[in-house]
């Protein structure tokens, strides 16, 4: 063989290392939710009616497994060999476009990046097969850590075999993916998690009766069962309907009103004098709103369960074919950039927080607004920004409606007998100028009261400038200890990952906890006084709810309260509604 110094030409192909496998697990599948909705939505691609995710023996991670599995088709040898273990296969597709499957289903796959799913999950997997009507199953092992090593992909052998039945019995078919050897650790909090993730999975105003969920958790029980969501059921304010490819919202209400969405979004879609036509496609949205404050709760009939449900739950979510795209609603996600709408007009919009949103599209009413290579999020294109053109649109009329609701429901009352001095007098003026009655006097009392009002004002005006330097102050002393809180929180939110695995007391591990509580504690009061020092709130009259402003009070002297055993109940049934100027 020449000396490669002596080459000057030739061919050479790629040769991935093993770790690309490791790479595509472990990067692109950014948690272990994300991981077990890829493996449901495998299963919903074999036409599988019910799908059972199993956690066991979670407490010992040398026998801690989870399972996937499903009563779909199976797949034969032919099918494990040459497309499960082909990432990016093409036999969903032909003549360039995916096939719908023996139930009419789209499929959800892409890229088979759905398949290293298990390999964040743990370091060996075994998937095991029988397709509808075969007489035998097959199994398929694989461990991920070898993919890992410094070797080449091509070296790594995954073992297979052909066998008698034994996971699918009689008159059964379908796949199982075990995973064993976890590479987290799984507690409650992180079972919910994966509860939560799994409820938002398929739309609840899809049509797909024929599919469901469950969760199978001996270790925690109350997180078992088939998986629904009710939370939808309480929202106070909501707004359904179709939008077409014009952008014309149809809502479903008895009046059927249609509204031209553009209308909201002049300075995106006029073009020449003229609206231009969405290039998003149409779609199906469903908006559900709540008032978080103490007396909206209580109208909605919400619990604090429900509360904590409405925490994890909130977002506004995009589904294509019934099923979610990641990371839209995901907790942090404001795609919609709804918190930065409601800090520039606080009464009227509404926050991440406030809303769960549906959004539906399909692979063939929306083709352009295609999936990132990770399977998580759209790619980001002018069609994308014609969707939350159109979507912030509907959301406005929302809003609308909840602002006219809220109106009725905390009615500003009749403005009292005038407490002003001046402006009592001038009333007497008035009242007398019409009598017919002298009124010199009285105008030399309306200017010494005048002149009165007008040192008050100074004074008051010079303790303005005084706090307002303070305000200063504070709004750069809030900016660093919310850098602080944020450093905070990272750390300590590695620390509990490392205990966790860790031979670490249980001493320590609650301090963990309650150190983790007081930091969020913290962030939340930083949240609450945020509007005090914001340079982005409005400087003109803006009603203001005294309720709101209660409520962040007691968020920010919560430690104090709780140490003085003290509970507070706001209760406003007169309005208690005031202008700022």
């Amino acid at each position: 063989m020449p000396k490669l110094t002596r080459l000057t030409s030739g061919t050479a192909p790629f040769r991935p290392r093993a770790r690309l496998i490791r790479l595509l697990g472990d990067e692109l599948i950014s948690d272990e939710v994300m991981a077990v909705v890829e493996l449901v939505k495998n299963a919903y691609d074999a036409d599988a009616r019910e799908v059972l995710v199993g956690l066991y023996a979670l407490n010992d991670p040398e026998t801690a497994r989870l399972e996937v599995r499903d009563d779909g088709e199976g797949m034969d040898l032919d099918t494990v060999l040459h497309a499960w273990l082909e990432p990016a296969t093409d036999r969903k597709r032909r003549g360039g476009r995916k096939r719908r499957t023996a139930l009419g289903r789209y499929p959800l796959g892409e890229k088979g990046v759905g398949r290293f799913a298990a390999d964040k999950l743990g370091s060996e997997m075994e998937l095991v097969t029988r397709g509808r009507g075969a007489d035998r199953e097959i199994r398929l092992h694989i461990r991920w850590d070898l993919f890992g090593a410094g070797g080449y992909l091509d070296e790594v052998e995954n073992r297979w075999e052909v066998r008698r039945p034994l996971t699918f019995g009689e008159g059964t078919h379908g796949t199982l993916v075990r995973v064993t050897r976890p590479r987290a650790r799984w507690d409650g909090a992180r079972v919910a998690r994966v509860r939560d993730g799994l409820s938002r999975l398929v739309s609840p105003f899809s049509q797909m009766r024929d599919f469901r969920v469950v969760l199978d958790c001996p270790d925690f029980p109350d997180q078992a069962g088939p998986v629904t969501n009710r939370l939808l059921d309480h929202a106070p304010y909501r707004l359904i309907g179709e939008v077409d490819a014009a952008g014309l919202l149809r809502a479903e209400t008895p009046s059927g009103e249609v509204i031209d969405l553009r209308h909201f979004a002049p300075e995106r879609f006029l073009n020449g004098g003229q609206l231009r036509l969405p290039e998003c496609g149409p779609f199906r949205v469903a908006l559900f709103v709540w008032d978080l404050d103490s007396v909206g709760l209580r109208r909605a009939a919400v619990d604090r369960a429900m509360r904590q449900a409405l925490k994890r739950s909130c977002g506004v979510s995009i589904y294509r074919d019934g099923f979610r795209i990641w990371p839209y609603g995901a907790p942090g996600d404001d795609w919609l950039e709804l918190n930065q709408r409601r800090v520039n007009n606080p009464t009227m919009r509404v926050s991440t927080n406030q809303i769960i949103g549906i959004v539906e599209i399909t692979q063939e009413r929306n083709p352009d607004l295609r999936d990132r290579t990770s399977r998580e999020g759209l790619i980001d294109t002018p069609v994308l920004h014609d969707l939350k053109a159109l979507l912030l649109g509907v959301l406005a009329r929302l809003e609308e409606h909840r602002f006219a609701a809220r109106q009725d429901v905390v009615a500003l009352p009749p403005e009292p007998t005038e407490s002003d001095a001046v402006l009592g007098m001038v009333h007497q003026l008035r009242v007398r100028s019409q009598a017919g009655e002298a009124t010199s006097q009285l105008l030399d009392r309306i200017a010494a009261a005048y002149r009165e009002q007008m040192k008050v004002h100074e004074t008051r005006q010079e303790q303005l400038m005084r706090l307002a330097g303070i305000g200063l102050a504070a709004e750069q002393l809030g900016a660093e200890i919310n850098r602080t809180v944020a450093a905070a929180s990272t750390a300590l939110r590695i620390a509990r990952n490392a205990a966790g695995w860790g031979a670490v007391p249980d001493e320590v591990t609650r301090s963990l906890e309650q150190l983790e509580g007081h930091i969020w504690l913290l962030g939340e009061q930083l949240d609450a006084m945020e509007p005090l020092y914001s340079a982005s709130a409005p400087l003109g009259e803006e009603p203001v709810d005294v309720r709101s402003v209660v409520n962040h009070a007691a968020t920010v002297f919560t430690y104090r309260l709780r140490q003085a055993d003290v509970r507070l109940v706001l209760e406003a049934r007169t309005p208690v509604t005031i202008r700022m100027i």
